[in-house]
């Protein structure tokens, strides 16, 4: 067996971002999502772009168990068969 440290996305950011929050976050670890994004505080970070698997791993077939509404105050705005993307709500006007 291998033995894998694990980080929560709030851990990264503020390792590695010194607490600034991403304009994007992009999310692919075979079916899971839901445990990747209870790991990020979106009240203290707000994301402008998620971009997240949204298949179960090597297939079409949908798979957003636990997710589907996506990060809150984010509202799906592209699905291209594998990926979904979701555009936060306070940015909507400012991307294009």
């Amino acid at each position: 067996m291998l033995a894998v440290n694990v980080l929560t996305l709030n851990a990264v950011i503020e390792q590695h971002l010194g607490n600034q929050p991403p304009h994007l976050v992009s999310i692919d670890v075979e079916d899971m999502a839901q445990a990747v994004l209870q790991g990020l505080d979106l009240a203290r970070y707000r994301p402008c772009v998620f971009i997240i698997e949204a298949t179960l791993p090597g297939t079409k077939v949908p798979c957003r168990r636990g997710w589907e509404a996506g990060p809150r105050n984010a509202v799906p705005f592209r699905l291209d068969g594998v990926i979904r993307h979701h555009l936060h709500r306070y940015a909507m006007g400012r991307v294009s």
